[in-house]
Formats: structure tokens, C-alpha cells, sequence
């Protein structure tokens, strides 16, 4: 790899490929990064963890032909590079246990999470022609299907966008703009829902990927929170990822039109716009005056329209 760039690894058993990394001081010295995952063959890898491992690579062809090449313990020309920085083997582990753990945080992210390999990480991007390999494997990341995604050489990393106020907004959809991010290609927008008690979901409601443009159709599948909130990433091949924005906020209107009867009043709780708790039992919920209301469950909110 020459220039900046992001990478997709896929697993080898999966038909991957490696990349080579080369010393600038020394062409015969050189990192392979290779996706090894509980596929095909790299199935017997189960308890040695998996992920992106770095091979550091110093070649001699005298050392190569005669079979040297970890017999210099302070100069091993065939080793990896270690996510949890563990240089531990079967002469130095102090049990067999320990071995395993060590070996199976070897990949990157791995057992650690760590996402950067670059002059100043532990451990860094050493090379022994020179000091520093000086090109840095950023934002590295294991994607549920096993794909690994990594930064080569980052620029730098995009400035975050500022979402503006949502607008067009009706029962199940709204729109937003956000301010264009210098060097940006693409932009991902997440919006997560906000039940009554101000807890986010674990997982974003709606998520668009690879935007040109600057602004966002919002369509909700699930009506069902008080609000949500809505923020936006910056992405460029050549740049990290901004971090996401400060998020917008927005609620939506009224999404259901009924009476409160007897079974509502049996399993849930009824709020004024404000939080404040108006009705919990069947005879509270039939004296409420028409106007609009916040119906609560177990799991989530909706407004209601008492008529």
C-alpha cells in the first residue's frame, strides 16, 4: 500500500487478501496485515482469538535458507506484532492458560480494542532498519461479519458536522441539514428514539449510509418514542471519520387518534406533555379532559388524542 486509504479486510478463509506494508529505509523489511477468522482452515484458531494480525517481516535470504530465522531472540525476522503487547511463547508463559490468553489477543481489535497501530501506540510500528515504520493503521475495526476495516495513512480526521433544526416534520418522518464537512465524501446519519424517561435505545431506529448530500429524509418504522435524537458522521477514504455531531432533537406529532378505554387503563400510565403523571387506573384515565396526551408502557411512549 502507497497512499492514504481506507482498507477492507476480509477473512483469507473467506477469499481475503493481505497487505504489505513496506520499510521506506529497507524494501526486505516489511508488516503484512491479514484477517484471520474462525472460517474453513483458520477454524482451529477458535481459542486464539481472531481479527487483523501484523506480521512483521524482516528478510534475509541466508537466514531463509538456512532455517534462521527466530534464532536471534532480540532479532526475529518472522514474528507478529501483538495487539495486547504480549510477547509471550511456550518458553516464557507462566501456564498453559496463560499462553492462551496471550496468543488470543494477538489480532487487532482483539481482546484489548486496540484500534491504532502508529509510532506512538503500545506497541508501536517499530522496524530495526530505522526507527519507525512511520505509517500509521488507524480506526481498526471488526465489522459482524467478520470484515476487518482499517485507516492507512489518515490525512487527518474530519471536522464534525452541525446539524441544523429539523423541519417537514409530521407523524412518521422529518427532515434535517447538516453543515458540509471540509474534505468530506459521504456523510452516515443515525437518529436513536428517546423513551419517556429520557433513555436512548441501544440501537439506532433509522441509519442511512453514504450520503453525497447534505441533508436527510427521515422515515420512522417505529413511531413509538417521545422524541429522537439525530446526528450525523463525516467520511472520506483518505480522512478518519469525524466524530459524530452534537445531536438535534426532535418530536413528533401526535401519531394516534382514540379513546383511552379499560384495557389502556390496565398496563399503562398516562403523562401531560410536560412528564407530569395524570392517570394510572381505569376510573383516573376515563375523567381525563380531551387534549393530548403521553401513553406510557412498559417499553416505550406514544401521544395520544383523548376526544
Amino acid at each position: 500500500m502507497e497512499r492514504s486509504t481506507t482498507v477492507r479486510l476480509r477473512p483469507l478463509e473467506a477469499g481475503g487478501v493481505g497487505y504489505k506494508v513496506v520499510n521506506e529505509a529497507n524494501p526486505d523489511e516489511y508488516y503484512v496485515l491479514e484477517n484471520r477468522q474462525h472460517v474453513g482452515w483458520d477454524n482451529g484458531l477458535m481459542k486464539l482469538g481472531h481479527g487483523m494480525l501484523v506480521v512483521h517481516v524482516d528478510y534475509d535470504e541466508t537466514a531463509w535458507k538456512n532455517n534462521m530465522l527466530n534464532t536471534n531472540a532480540t532479532h526475529q525476522r518472522m514474528s507478529f506484532i501483538p495487539a495486547n503487547n504480549r510477547y509471550v511463547g511456550p518458553y516464557n508463559a507462566e501456564s498453559s492458560a496463560d499462553l492462551l490468553n496471550a496468543l488470543g489477543g494477538q489480532p487487532y481489535p482483539g481482546t484489548e480494542g486496540n484500534t491504532a497501530l502508529t509510532n506512538e501506540t503500545t506497541p508501536a510500528s517499530l522496524v530495526f532498519t530505522g526507527t519507525w515504520m512511520n505509517k500509521p493503521i488507524t480506526r481498526i475495526r471488526e465489522l459482524e461479519n467478520g470484515d476487518i476495516v482499517l485507516k492507512y495513512m489518515p490525512k487527518g480526521r474530519l471536522e464534525a458536522p452541525v446539524v441544523e433544526t429539523a423541519v417537514e416534520v409530521a407523524s412518521n418522518s422529518f427532515k434535517f441539514s447538516w453543515s458540509p464537512s471540509e474534505n468530506a465524501t459521504f456523510y452516515t446519519v443515525k437518529v436513536y428514539g428517546i423513551s419517556g424517561d429520557g433513555q436512548w435505545t441501544e440501537h439506532p431506529v433509522f441509519v442511512a449510509d453514504s450520503l453525497s448530500e447534505t441533508c436527510c429524509t427521515v422515515r420512522l418504522d417505529d413511531t413509538g418514542y417521545q422524541s429522537y435524537a439525530y446526528g450525523v458522521s463525516a467520511l472520506d477514504d483518505e480522512y478518519e471519520d469525524s466524530e459524530f455531531s452534537d445531536y438535534g432533537y426532535v418530536q413528533l406529532p401526535a401519531d394516534a387518534v382514540r379513546q383511552v378505554s379499560a384495557e389502556d387503563g390496565a398496563s399503562v400510565e398516562v403523562y401531560s406533555l410536560h412528564g407530569v403523571l395524570l392517570a394510572r387506573s381505569r376510573e383516573e384515565m376515563l375523567n381525563l379532559n380531551p387534549g393530548i396526551y403521553i401513553l406510557r408502557t412498559e417499553d416505550k411512549a406514544v401521544k395520544i388524542v383523548v376526544k
